[in-house]
């Protein structure tokens, strides 16, 4: 009997922990993530091409407007109506930013829905982050899933009854962040700090989470406004297809970041190993589906040009992704704080730097072929992982004035 309830207790205490939170937590972002792939299936090829224009424009304004706040907020308890006055200034101000640089949508009422989607999509994800944060694994998984029900629900008011999906967008996530609104309040109705406190936790986050993750969405926002409609769709449904590479990557640096061996080498070559078989496993079953398998692809899609960008693009995001999340699982588990902020500075300078090398290479010519801006995120990207990867494991030197 005691070896039973001892057993019971392990499997109680172990599985949830170890394995039941990661599958739980990984269901929630393919949840919300392989909509993107199904809508391909159900839209036209018109009514794709618009959405991702939604989507992708939204995901900038969601960037900036969130502004690492998710994690300030769990450091700092700050009110909820400071919180949304900040996002929505964030918001307002990168789409004044966003309209004048590109002009994404001249329609006032394309405009002023895709902002609203993105302020609430914005509160939303901060406020639902928290849940999280603080280890209500059931609230978060709830809201997240309702959340990937709601964007679904747009697919049978577009095709059955030819909504506008302008007008479906804003409600999508106006009506979730309602939904959590209630577990919003009684987490953050005490006082709070000011807004620049708020800012000066939100910014140094930002700067390290989102540079890539910037990099990542607008080349979709860049190829679904400017490409040929053919090409756009088939550049963001490989996206789609490409993406479970990042995902299996964020879990095995969850991993990392649960273990609890102190040997930080054997942690990170067993962790990079894993990540490897996982990643060539993952591309393998790709491609095969996609070359050999072409009637499982959406009718919606161009599949000569799909396969074409598919075969391009998983070299350079499989590379990626074995790289990043190891050393960013060892940089934020095992290497110094201080590292954090030597990387949080070469990030920006880095940013600035490129900005003007790309605009006096580049010529302000437009970027009319994939592979010409997959190269130009590439990179980028790889080279914010050099500077990371070098900072990470050199020494540290002790004379820094930082």
């Amino acid at each position: 009997m005691d070896l039973n309830s001892a057993a019971q207790k392990i499997f109680k205490r172990k599985i949830p922990d170890i394995f039941l939170r990661f599958v739980l937590i990984g269901s929630t972002i393919f949840s919300n993530k392989i909509i993107l792939i199904l809508f391909a299936y159900f839209l036209s090829e018109i009514q794709y091409n618009l959405f991702n224009k939604a989507y992708y424009t939204a995901s900038i304004l969601i960037l900036f407007g969130t502004l690492g706040f998710d994690f300030a907020i769990n450091r700092i308890n700050f009110s909820l109506k400071t919180v949304f006055i900040a996002v929505l200034v964030n918001v307002l101000f990168s789409i004044i930013i966003l309209y004048f640089v590109s002009e994404p949508f001249t329609n006032l009422f394309q405009l002023i829905s895709v902002f609203i989607y993105s302020l609430f999509a914005s509160l939303g994800g901060i406020f639902t982050f928290q849940h999280l944060f603080q280890g209500r694994i059931k609230t978060y998984l709830n809201l997240m899933l309702i959340n990937a029900l709601l964007h679904l629900s747009i697919v049978p008011f577009i095709t059955i009854l030819e909504a506008d999906i302008f007008f479906l967008f804003p409600l999508i996530t106006f009506f979730w962040f309602m939904i959590g609104l209630p577990g919003f309040i009684k987490k953050n109705s005490s006082g709070g700090k000011n807004f620049v406190v708020l800012y000066k936790l939100g910014l140094s986050t930002f700067v390290i989470n989102s540079a890539v993750a910037f990099a990542l969405v607008s080349d979709k926002y860049l190829v679904n406004h400017n490409f040929p409609i053919e090409t756009a769709n088939a550049y963001t449904f490989a996206w789609g297809l490409i993406v479970p590479l990042l995902y299996i990557g964020n879990v095995v640096e969850k991993l990392i970041y649960g273990s609890t061996s102190k040997d930080e080498v054997q942690v990170f070559k067993k962790s990079f190993l894993l990540l490897f078989v996982l990643v060539i496993a993952y591309s393998i079953s790709l491609l095969a589906v996609v070359n050999l398998i072409p009637s499982a692809l959406p009718k919606s899609i161009d599949h000569l040009q799909l396969k074409q960008i598919i075969n391009y693009m998983i070299i350079g995001y499989s590379l990626f992704a074995v790289i990043n999340f190891p050393v960013n699982g060892f940089l934020f588990k095992f290497a110094e704080t201080l590292k954090q902020k030597k990387i949080a500075i070469a990030y920006l300078v880095t940013i600035f730097l490129f900005s003007i090398l790309f605009i006096v290479f580049n010529g302000g010519t437009a970027l009319t072929h994939y592979q010409t801006l997959l190269m130009v995120i590439w990179t980028f990207i790889f080279l914010l992982l050099i500077i990371k990867t070098a900072i990470v494991f050199l020494p540290l030197r002790k004379t820094s004035d930082l």
